[in-house]
């Protein structure tokens, strides 16, 4: 299974902070630490503070395998409290209330009476590589007293950047369907050439800051991207407005929408679709290098479409039961169901090869702000195609649209 390339860094260079941290919870004789399930996110520019941020399910991720490293360096020196347990007793607090100091002291109690509290905080630091600075703080809540350890400077990679929203098309088939072209990424600092179709982690992360941004988006007029994505509503397509470098599309609260996907290139391709985050295909949030089994993709044949009625569920066999899109407040919907409403109003499709044929060898608790969702509705079952054909390959292409009542989008266009 793939990791996210944030728990990636973490796990094969966690750095001398995490191990003075651990040091100086031995040295204090303390029993017992509990670790913040979320990272506070702190966005580079406006110095805004949310919980998890951009991470997305990144965030939970981090937090868990966080806990997990200190847990191994502490080697029995000190209990840590299990991810889970501090999920469930944080879920209720906002983070203006964690970042009380009696607040705080209910968590470590309702956690198990826990002595430390690590926060760690990520922070976008804005640079062209999507650079993240981690950073983490021992807080004492016997002495009130708080400690800094860090920072340690993390990058992203194709499939974080894909999940966060970016549009891009990185490969394309040529005409004939033969060769697997480079038509997204500047080659200049490829060496060898061969890492232009590179994958895993650190690979995605080079790839990253090689992406051509002078490029429109992938759905943008002339652009002659391989596939189009519809959103429809009661049989019709709801057209794309240009707000700035993204596009939305105008929902409203109550409608049933679907997602019309179309394979307009020479080769098969699997295509992989998130909305606010969860893919529907399960139902299930999570992050797209984490997705393996074929299932939880659609494989799209060369010249053929699918329509993603709503959120699948497998039933039994090729039986799933799907329930229709339907608009809802933001707290009804099921991002917010699947634990996180981070990535509310976007809808994201991947494309992805179908296996390594023709590729080039490469180096290998919840307040609602007012914002639409995406919630479920009526459910029915439908007999989907099992797929025979290889185990997705590379990564293609990322698509987002951007999704707000038309009221929303008006006022966005009005302050651009």
């Amino acid at each position: 299974m793939h990791q996210t390339l944030l728990t990636f860094l973490l796990l094969t260079s966690p750095g001398q902070f995490l191990e003075d941290l651990v040091d100086d919870v031995v040295d204090e004789r303390y029993k017992t630490l509990a670790v913040l399930p979320r990272p506070i996110y702190v966005d580079g520019k406006d110095q805004k503070q949310t919980l998890g941020g951009e991470l997305g399910p990144q965030a939970d991720y981090f937090g868990e395998r966080l806990s997990r490293e200190i847990a191994k360096l502490a080697d029995g020196e000190f209990d840590v409290v299990e991810n889970s347990k501090m999920q469930e007793v944080c879920r209720k607090y906002s983070l203006a209330q964690i970042q009380r100091a009696s607040v705080r002291q209910l968590i470590a109690e309702q956690a198990g009476d826990a002595e430390v509290v690590v926060i760690p905080v990520v922070t976008n630091s804005t640079s062209p590589g999507k650079k993240f600075d981690l950073k983490c703080i021992l807080v004492d809540l016997g002495r009130k007293s708080e400690e800094v350890y860090g920072a340690e400077e993390l990058q992203i990679g194709l499939s974080d950047a894909a999940y966060m929203g970016e549009s891009w098309e990185l490969r394309r088939w040529s005409d004939d369907g033969s060769t697997l072209l480079n038509v997204g990424l500047e080659d200049t600092g490829a060496s060898p050439k061969s890492a232009i179709f590179g994958t895993g982690p650190r690979m995605e992360q080079r790839q990253y800051r090689w992406i051509d941004r002078t490029l429109p988006h992938p759905l943008a007029k002339g652009s002659k991207f391989p596939a189009s994505i519809d959103v429809m509503v009661s049989g019709k397509n709801r057209p794309l407005q240009s707000v700035g470098q993204n596009l939305y599309v105008a929902l409203e609260a109550g409608e049933e929408p679907v997602i019309h996907v179309a394979n307009t290139g020479p080769k098969d391709v699997y295509a992989l679709v998130f909305v606010d985050g969860v893919n529907v295909m399960g139902k299930k949030r999570e992050h797209p290098g984490e997705v393996i089994a074929r299932d939880y993709h659609r494989l799209l044949k060369a010249g053929s479409d699918f329509t993603f009625e709503g959120w699948y569920t497998r039933k039994s066999g090729d039986t799933w039961n799907v329930e229709s899109f339907k608009l809802t407040d933001e707290r009804d919907s099921v991002a917010a169901e699947a634990g996180s409403v981070d990535r509310v109003g976007m809808i994201t499709c991947l494309f992805y090869t179908v296996g390594w044929e023709g590729v080039v060898p490469g180096d290998r608790f919840l307040q609602s702000g007012g914002r639409l969702g995406f919630g479920a509705g009526r459910v029915r079952p439908v007999e989907l195609d099992a797929s025979n054909a290889d185990a997705p390959g590379l990564l293609l292409s990322a698509v987002t649209i951007r999704y707000a009542r038309k009221s929303e989008i008006d006022a966005l266009t009005t302050s651009k």
